[in-house]
Order: C-alpha cells, then sequence, then structure tokens
C-alpha cells in the first residue's frame, strides 16, 4: 500500500490493496486526517474464499465472494457499513446458494448500535434442505438482540428469536421464542430458554417444551471441556 502524507493528512493512493492470500485481494481506500477522522473502504470482487479462511488458519472452505466495506468516522470508534455477496459456499457437505449480509453498526467499539440482516436462498447438506433462511440482528452496546432466525422449507419451519449478552467471558443466551413445525408435529418452549457459554463450558439453564398432546421435554445441565 501506498501513503500520502501532508501536513497530518494521510490518503492511500491509487490502486493500493491488501493481499490476504494467493486469489484473495481487497482493493483499499481511504484517508486519515489531522483531527483523526477515518474514511476507509475495502473493495473486492469475486475474492477466493479457500484462500481467505486458508490465511485465517482453517480448511475446507470454497466458493467466491464480493464485499464493499466501509469504515468512517473517528479512528477509536469509526462506524462500519458492510455487503457481503456470495453466490455459492461450500464446506464439506454443506452447500449454501446466494448468500447476503448487509451490516450497519455505528460507533463500532463502545456503544455499539445498529443492525445486520443474513439471508440465503437456500441451505443444502445430505440429511437437510432450506429453501429460506433469514436472520435478522440488532445490536445494543454489548447486548445483540436476535428478532428473527428462520429456516424453512415449504411449511416446514424452526424460528426463533432472543437475546445475546456478552459478560466478561461469558456470552450468554435467551431465547423468548422457540418453535420447530415439522409435517404434523410441533415443539415449541414453554418460558424463556437460557444458556451459557465460557471459554471452557456450556451450560443449558433452563430448557422446557411443550408438544402436542401435552407433551413435555425438560433439559438441564453443562460441559465441561477437559
Amino acid at each position: 500500500m501506498a501513503v500520502r502524507a501532508e501536513e497530518y493528512n494521510f490518503t492511500l493512493l491509487e490502486n493500493s490493496f491488501l493481499q490476504v492470500g494467493p486469489a484473495s485481494r481487497f482493493t483499499v481506500l481511504g484517508t486519515l486526517n489531522r483531527e483523526k477522522i477515518l474514511d476507509l473502504k475495502l473493495l473486492s470482487e469475486s475474492n477466493s474464499i479457500n484462500s481467505l479462511t486458508r490465511a485465517l488458519g482453517l480448511t475446507g472452505f470454497s466458493g467466491q465472494f464480493d464485499a464493499n466495506i466501509y469504515i468512517r468516522g473517528d479512528l477509536i470508534n469509526p462506524d462500519l457499513e458492510a455487503y457481503l455477496w456470495v453466490p455459492r459456499f461450500t464446506y464439506g457437505n454443506w452447500r449454501i446458494d446466494t448468500l447476503i449480509m448487509e451490516t450497519n453498526i455505528d460507533h463500532l467499539i463502545q456503544q455499539r448500535t445498529g443492525s445486520a440482516r443474513l439471508s440465503a436462498n437456500r441451505i443444502q447438506s445430505n440429511y437437510l434442505e432450506f429453501t429460506e433462511t433469514r436472520a435478522d440482528l440488532i445490536f445494543q452496546g454489548r447486548q445483540i438482540l436476535l428478532d428473527t432466525l428462520l429456516f424453512a422449507k415449504g411449511e416446514n419451519r424452526l424460528s426463533t428469536s432472543g437475546v445475546f449478552n456478552f459478560e466478561s467471558d461469558t456470552l450468554q443466551f435467551r431465547f423468548d421464542f422457540f418453535r420447530i413445525f415439522y409435517e404434523n408435529y410441533w415443539i415449541e418452549n414453554s418460558g424463556p430458554l437460557l444458556f451459557s457459554y465460557n471459554t471452557r463450558d456450556f451450560y443449558i439453564d433452563r430448557a422446557v417444551f411443550s408438544a402436542p398432546d401435552s407433551g413435555e421435554i425438560e433439559l438441564r445441565g453443562f460441559y465441561e471441556q477437559s
């Protein structure tokens, strides 16, 4: 990357790029002025998922993606706008067609507020297939509201909504709504579902489900990594 500096104002020159892997390159454009206001763009077309994930130490992924990423505002606490389009993505036996993610977050480092939407036309494996997938997220500081999460094929569907809280080294999940409908059978939550995870352990704090004919399933427990 080539940078021009004039009186504490910095500009990335044309044709600057970030090479992450052999077939993973981002065009980088932007400025940083003397008031520490940032205007940065990372753009990529037909970027290799395999090349990018290998550079991050991950293997088994394939596909290509286009990405437009904008980081603007105060250098210490900028805003983020991102658009990602993946026409086809595979991992093992899983294939995802037409994955789209749109994100807008203000004050990315502190006080995060914003939203994200993710959708896919098809998710398929040897045993499962969804023809409609959608997730809508709302960011509020250290909390993420899962407004909608839907996996569906025809009338068969899994849908849920809830809240994620980040506290120190613990991630807490609270699902206020959870329902699976498959053919003539359904199962849904009776009260909130509570889970927590830290760097070593996963806990099911409360999970009670109701089913047809007054059926009920209750789960509690934990998993500790050795």
